[in-house]
């Protein structure tokens, strides 16, 4: 596959391993992690992947194919499984296993200083709440983000936000909201990619979110796709087209901020 991008040539062979996190009423929840054979001496970056699907619905292998290119790349490419049974569970397995993947880097060579969390709608909330719940315990959480069309405010519903009839009452709904939740945006790396035809996450809410980072002295910026809807960066949604302008968008944003050497 041909990708935009410089640097080092990508490694070509990619090792897949399934690796436990937790456990849902006595199955297993795992990680599906992307590592190239090749031995490197210097620590990894590592990307964590959340799947979208309004957190009732989708895959884990969603983001397959991007593991696997950065895992080629010298990365560590992670598929995270989580309960699929609304937000606040969800959320608490992104949280879960984020922490896990942090408490585990060293069997990956991992770079404890470089990791992104990574995901789409759904799962673009899951890989913000990472850090915004993962605050609260010893480690805070990634700082670096890139979004697939994410969802970022759960207090309302479209346009003005998504998912506000998945939560029990309105505080447990800002509780879960990325947008209400911010508070260090100072700290934070993000790039959004927003189609501007989405009629289940409207693009605003992306705009309105990196200017509240960017308010607070943090670094975002969203690329807009005119008339793209949901899902467009999927490889099977709108053909190979924006799957490979958005991967390799991602690309370059990750050797930017030197993920990728």
């Amino acid at each position: 596959m041909e990708v935009m991008g410089g640097g080092a040539p990508m490694v070509r062979d990619v090792e897949v391993e399934w690796v436990r996190y937790g456990e849902d009423e006595g199955r297993d929840l795992n990680l599906r992690v992307y590592v190239a054979e090749a031995l490197q001496a210097q620590p990894r970056a590592v990307a964590v992947f959340y799947h979208g699907g309004g957190w009732h619905a989708g895959r884990r292998e969603q983001f397959a194919t991007h593991a696997e290119h950065l895992a080629r790349l010298g990365m560590v490419g992670i598929l995270v499984e989580y309960r699929r049974r609304g937000p606040v569970l969800a959320t608490r397995d992104a949280v879960e296993s984020m922490q896990f993947i942090h408490g585990h880097l060293d069997r990956w060579n991992g770079d404890s200083e470089r990791i992104v969390a990574i995901g789409g709608s759904a799962g673009g909330h899951l890989a913000l709440e990472s850090r915004m719940f993962g605050s609260r315990r010893e480690w805070a959480g990634p700082d670096t983000f890139i979004l697939f069309n994410p969802v970022t405010n759960t207090s309302e519903s479209f346009p003005g936000g998504f998912g506000f009839h998945k939560f029990v009452d309105e505080s447990e709904a800002r509780s879960h909201s990325p947008y209400h939740q911010l508070s260090d945006g100072a700290s934070l790396r993000v790039l959004v990619m927003h189609g501007t035809a989405d009629e289940t996450v409207h693009h605003g809410n992306s705009v309105e979110f990196c200017e509240a980072i960017e308010y607070q002295g943090g670094e975002a910026t969203v690329v807009l796709y005119p008339g793209a809807s949901h899902g467009f960066f999927n490889e099977r949604s709108t053909g190979k087209q924006y799957h490979l302008r958005t991967l390799s968008q991602m690309e370059h944003a990750l050797r930017s901020w030197k993920f990728i050497s």
